[in-house]
This record gives structure tokens, sequence and C-alpha cells, in this order.
């Protein structure tokens, strides 16, 4: 494993850890990576959130930065799985880019 994606998962580790005696827990959600793995990142947050449980911090790395960042950003797990189903992966995977 990289040494940034351990990095991160430390990170997000310490501050899930960093509570006061009247708050809650924070909770840190950690996003893997790989096409399948992000779609199922969705079907995740979306439990969470019929659970009600809050994110107070979002790390992930290739497609579960993708869906983290829309998560992060204000985004419900609906909205966030919209946005997905919207993208046209064979223009964002295109080895050969536009140069318009």
């Amino acid at each position: 494993m990289p040494c940034f994606v351990r990095c991160a998962v430390l990170f997000a580790l310490l501050i899930s850890h960093v509570t006061y005696a009247d708050e809650r827990p924070r909770v840190a959600l950690v996003l893997g990576g790989g096409g399948a793995r992000g779609l199922a990142h969705i079907g995740v947050l979306k439990v969470l959130e019929e659970a009600r449980i809050p994110v107070d911090c979002v790390v992930g790395t290739s497609m579960g930065a993708l869906v983290g960042g829309f998560y992060a950003s204000g985004k419900r797990a609906d909205e966030v799985e919209k946005a997905v189903e919207t993208i046209n992966w064979d223009d964002v995977l295109n080895d050969r880019p536009n140069r318009e």
C-alpha cells in the first residue's frame, strides 16, 4: 500500500478517536479504490444516512476519492449516485483527451 494511503488512513483513525467528554465520538469514513467498489460505497453512504450516522471526515483513494469528494461537498447519497451515473466514463478514461 502506498505511503500516502497509509498516512491518510492513519490520519482518519487519529481524527476518529479525538473526542471530548461532552461530545459524541467522531466518525471517519475511509473509502478504497476500484470502480465496482466505488459504486458499493454509495450503498454504504445510503445505510449511514438511513441510520442517521453523521460523518465528520472522509478520505478515499481513486474511485473512493471521487465518491467521497461528492459526499464531502454536501451531496446526499442519492445525489452522489446520480452524479456518478451521469459521468461519461469513456471521456474520463480516454488516454488521448481532446485538446480543444
